[in-house]
């Protein structure tokens, strides 16, 4: 990752994102404890009255800014998705616009730079991960936020790579599906779940990149 887009991400830290949207000192304390125990125990585990015990507030001050739960799983979610977004997709289509002399460069490029991003940003996108599939509000907004902005640059990319031979000829969007599916599996185990620690990220991270490229890579004459 460049230096511009390292300071960009140092500033744009989730806690600042989320005080950016409390007017109050109260209300930053709703925030920080929902992003803690939404991310720990998950939605449908964290009761509202809990969140407010941990924030030191009274259920009712959670609601005079929440209309419901959902609103504040909402509040919690999309303002960092949606602060964050900007300097992520440029980050990604200036990864993608570079002409990489085969697949392995592409797939380290992309490998290093998401799991730094998911590193700093875990916290968020884990509720983000678990909440998917039950909330549409947050559906749309991974669907604006990354489908729509990422697919096509990766797409010239791919279509570049399947041309100098250099990857097998398969559609772009299943190529990113399988590059998405495989990273993210690696960052959910690594700062997620962790799951047999001691974790070598540095080997472990290589590994990845070479199955990656095995699998996407053009087929071999035996």
């Amino acid at each position: 990752m460049d230096s511009g887009a390292t300071g960009r991400y140092q500033q744009m830290m989730t806690d600042e994102v989320l005080w950016s949207q409390a007017g109050t000192e109260k209300h930053r304390r709703i925030l920080d404890a929902a992003l803690e125990m939404f991310a720990d125990q998950g939605y449908a585990g964290t009761a509202t009255s809990e969140i407010a015990k941990k924030a030191g507030v009274s259920e009712a001050a959670i609601f005079r800014h929440y209309k419901t739960k959902k609103d504040l799983l909402i509040g919690v979610v999309a303002p960092v998705l949606r602060v964050v977004a900007p300097a992520l997709i440029a980050d990604i289509k200036g990864i993608l616009s570079r002409r990489y002399p085969d697949l392995r460069s592409l797939v380290a490029a992309l490998v290093v730079d998401r799991t730094a991003f998911v590193r700093r940003y875990h916290r968020v996108l884990r509720i983000a991960l678990q909440e998917l599939p039950f909330h549409a509000e947050i559906r749309a907004i991974v669907d604006e936020v990354f489908l729509r902005e990422i697919f096509p640059p990766a797409s010239e990319t791919i279509a570049d790579l399947q041309a100098r031979g250099e990857m097998m000829p398969l559609a772009p969007e299943l190529v990113m599906r399988t590059i998405i599916s495989l990273t993210a599996g690696f960052a959910v185990h690594r700062y997620f779940l962790r799951l047999g620690e001691p974790f070598d990220e540095a080997a472990e991270r290589e590994l990845l990149i070479g199955l990656i490229t095995k699998a996407l890579g053009p087929e071999r004459a035996d």
